[in-house]
This record gives C-alpha cells, structure tokens and sequence, in this order.
C-alpha cells in the first residue's frame, strides 16, 4: 500500500483542504478536538511560541489520516530540546479515537516512525492522554515499538478517566447502578422535583454560548465558598478558549448546558459538555450553595438529568475526565488507563536531553503542584492572608 505523507504548517493551509478535514473525522469518530475548527480556536489562544506540523497521510487522492502536531522547544539548561504533541487537547482531556482510517494504523506508525523529526522539525514526539479504549492504541503501541531503534520508544500509563457508558433507555442504564444508587436518585429527584420544583433544559447554540459567562460566575462562586479558584481561576486562558469555542464551533451547537433551576425560575445547577457523534465531554459543573439545597444533591440531580437527555439523543459514552471520584463510580464511571506514547529520534545525546525532560517535568509536578499548589500554598494563604493565585504557566507548560 503506497501512502504519500505531507506536513501543512499553517491554519490557511488547512482551510484549503476544504471538507476532507472534517469529513475524515466525522467518518473515523474520531473526537472533537480533532475537528478543523476546534484545531483553529485552540490555536488562537494557545498557538503563541509553538509551531503547528499537521501530518496528512493520502492513499492516491484520500485523505485516510490526519494527525494534528505541535512543535514547541523545551530549554534545558544551555540545551534544548524540540517536542511535537497533538495540538488540540486540553490537559485534562482523553484521546478516545484518532483520526485514522480502518486498517491504516500500521502504516501511520511507520510513517511516523520513519519520517517524524524530518517531516515535523523536531527531537521527539509525545502522544499523551491516549485512552486505553482508544482503538488506535494496539496499532500505535505494537507500531511504533517495532519499528523505532532499540531503546527510542517509551510507553507509560499516566493516568486515569472516567467512562460512563449509556445504554438504549434510561431506564435500562438505572438498571446498572446499585439498588442503593437508585433509591437514593428517586428520592432526590421527588424533593427536588416536589418541593422546589426544579426542572432541567439544555440549551445550545446561541442560547448556550449567551449562558456561558454566567456559567463562568456560578462556577467560580461555587469554589470560593470553599476556598479556592475553581477551574477558570487555576486555568487562566480557559475561560476565553471556551467562550470562543462556543460561538465557532457550528455556532455552538455541539456544546451542551443542561441548566437545572427551581420553581421561581432561579439558578441551582449546570453542567457544561460538548456533544460529538455518539461520544458526550462532560467539561465542568456548577451549582448553587445554599444550606437548604446542600444535603439535598443538587449536583447528582443535575448528573442524572444531563444523562436521560444524553441517552433520547443516542448518546452512548460520556467521558468524564481525569481523576477517580466516588461521584463518578456512582454514576457507572469505570476507571481507564491514560498511556503517554513517546518516540525519540535516534541519537544518545537526544535520548539522554529527552530523559532529562521527562525526569524535570515530573520533579515540576511532584514540587510545584503536589505539594506546593495542593498541599502547603493554602495553609500559607490562610496564615498570611495572601491571595490566591492561579496555576503556574511554567506547570502547565512542563505538563507532558
């Protein structure tokens, strides 16, 4: 099977190829962070110093892969090293299908293999957050791992995320959870439903992306009643990615509010996801703290809501984001390894700067964020009085 690999570097060289982008993901299932407009709002706000490396992959005419890279240098000391990851993804978000035609993974992997620091301009090339239930992983593992030199090709399971599977009716997917899980949802939804007379809507396209600044302000109120930024907070340019996000993606219409409010039409609940094929990216929630509604699970109501409205549009995955929370067990969530799949390009020193990389990243993470962010920064706010600060761009940045 003859491919012809090339490498676009530019957004106006992507809009070019017209409908093939799109309509490669769409054919694949692939996820939408892979979509063409997706690739466009990210770049806007977290494109500046990187440089973007698309690798298209054509069998004669068609398009039967695409795999959108970064490039960006990492200073390491007087050296550097240059990194290719797919652009893109959120840190907290899961690769569940690529971009890739049925049986072509084979011969992506050797592409990659063979031509990626050439093709892309750089030393190494880190695939992260790639979900165990992605079906690319088996080709990309076993690819890459016989095709690169000894020693140039490093796998690690990094993390974990959450998958909620759906069933056909909502009332077959209650079936799944526990009898306890379900009594205890019944219950929550009659008081809700009986004596606050709360209701749930979605809303979408320009409906959504008006709801999404109050969305902002419930959600940042809701973690500054316990002491901390909440997400829009820590992750300072999120806010704006999204905004614009939703006002380009189809006019919003992939994004998801699913507001819930009670009788006198006030606010007590949202959840923010984005809706792609069959696949739900459940992003962040909200909801209102108040003493009478906090024991009632306002929260699980919502959660429940979001998903008999999933499952009438024939939805039948949600990924609900890194981290394991008894929220998400109780749900149906079932825990799947993240891998990070790493190829180096051949050379001792190159391998030994990329050791050096991978081993300062986790030292970052283990100083700054585990113990610093997490653990000693909020004793230190509560003694001191000092503000509390968003997340580190230099974290962030080292996050491979």
């Amino acid at each position: 099977m003859t491919l012809r690999v090339v490498c676009i570097r530019s957004l106006e060289e992507a809009q070019a190829l017209g409908s093939q982008w799109d309509d490669l993901v769409d054919e694949t299932g692939a996820d939408i962070y892979f979509q063409r407009a997706w690739i466009t709002v990210w770049w806007r706000h977290f494109g500046r110093g990187r440089q973007l490396a698309c690798m298209l992959v054509y069998q004669a005419d068609k398009l039967v892969a695409l795999l959108p890279f970064f490039v960006e240098s990492m200073r390491l000391g007087s050296a550097s090293i240059k990194i290719g990851r797919l652009a893109g993804l959120m840190h907290y978000f899961a690769v569940l299908k690529l971009p890739v035609a049925a049986g072509f993974g084979p011969e992506i992997c050797e592409a990659l293999q063979g031509s990626f620091h050439s093709l892309l301009g750089c030393h190494a090339l880190i695939m992260a957050s790639i979900s165990a239930r992605c079906p690319d992983l088996a080709d990309l593992r076993l690819g890459l791992a016989s095709t690169a030199q000894p020693g140039f090709f490093l796998e690690k399971t990094t993390a974990e995320h959450a998958i909620i599977h759906l069933t056909d009716t909502f009332p077959g997917y209650l079936e799944l959870l526990s009898s306890k899980r379900r009594r205890k949802q019944e219950r929550t939804k009659g008081i809700l439903e009986r004596i606050h007379g709360a209701s749930s809507i979605a809303l979408t396209g320009e409906q959504g992306a008006g709801f999404f600044d109050e969305f902002v302000q419930r959600h940042n109120d809701q973690w500054l009643a316990n002491g901390r930024l909440g997400h829009f907070g820590d992750w300072r340019r999120n806010a704006a990615f999204f905004r614009d996000a939703l006002q380009t993606l189809q006019g919003g219409s992939v994004a998801r509010f699913y507001v819930q409010r009670d009788g006198s039409g006030a606010f007590i609940g949202a959840q923010f996801c984005f809706v792609h094929g069959d696949t739900c990216v459940a992003v962040l929630a909200a909801r209102k703290i108040h003493p009478d509604l906090d024991p009632l699970g306002v929260g699980t109501y919502g959660q429940f809501e979001r998903i008999e409205s999933l499952i009438a549009e024939k939805v039948k995955m949600i990924d609900s984001g890194q981290g394991d929370y008894d929220h998400k067990r109780s749900l149906g969530g079932v825990m799947t390894p993240l891998h990070r799949l790493i190829l180096c390009k051949p050379g001792w020193s190159i391998r030994l700067r990329l050791q050096v990389l991978l081993v300062w990243s986790d030292l970052v993470d283990l100083a700054y964020y585990r113990f610093w962010f997490v653990k000693v920064a909020p004793s230190v706010r509560r003694l001191t009085g000092r503000a509390k600060r968003p997340l580190w761009d230099g974290w962030i940045r080292t996050r491979l």
